[in-house]
């Protein structure tokens, strides 16, 4: 939701004992620069095992990107030849709810704008977390304990440098003599 839907939005209200946005959502969040090639955040997303990565411009969370966008800027970047970063792509962060906001309201809100994740800001702006559509099911399955919202981590999940495959070795019949 933005800013303006937010603000005039009737009062969220949920049933009682309803599991709050911060009792699901996801704290260790893998991010990359918004200046990261889109191939570069491809590897990032695999080897972190994750669908969504954070954007992340001067220090600060600005949206979101999953692996689908990356997979099509990925074969967009290959069809035209031209270099595309996480930044050309990425959504920004519009859609984010509040940590007090009810499960009920969140999922809701992520029907109606066709989002499978949004970030979790406090009133302040700052972002501390994430909630995909994972993060519901589960909480449906079985339902969450209340908890404190502790402040947003940023995951390295790989190294600055790029990682390339290690050369393997050949059976000793296919070597070279």
């Amino acid at each position: 939701m933005t800013q303006a839907e937010v603000s005039s939005a009737p009062p969220v209200v949920g049933y009682r004992g309803e599991p709050l946005a911060v009792d699901v959502m996801c704290t260790d969040v893998p991010s990359v620069a918004h200046t990261q090639s889109v191939g570069m955040a491809m590897e990032l997303a695999g080897c972190a095992g994750a669908h969504h990565l954070a954007v992340i411009r001067d220090g600060r969370w600005v949206g979101l990107i999953d692996d689908r966008t990356l997979l099509a800027a990925g074969l967009e970047g290959v069809v035209s030849g031209e270099p595309i970063t996480v930044g050309d792509v990425a959504d920004d962060d519009d859609d984010w709810v509040d940590p007090e906001t009810p499960l009920s309201v969140t999922a809701a809100g992520m029907i109606d704008h066709q989002r499978d994740a949004v970030l979790v800001r406090t009133g302040d702006g700052r972002v501390i977390g994430m909630i995909t559509v994972h993060d519901v099911l589960r909480a449906v399955a079985a339902p969450p304990r209340r908890r404190h919202h502790q402040p947003w981590r940023e995951a390295a999940a790989l190294p600055s440098q790029p990682v390339l495959p290690r050369p393997v070795p050949l059976p000793r019949a296919a070597r070279p003599r």
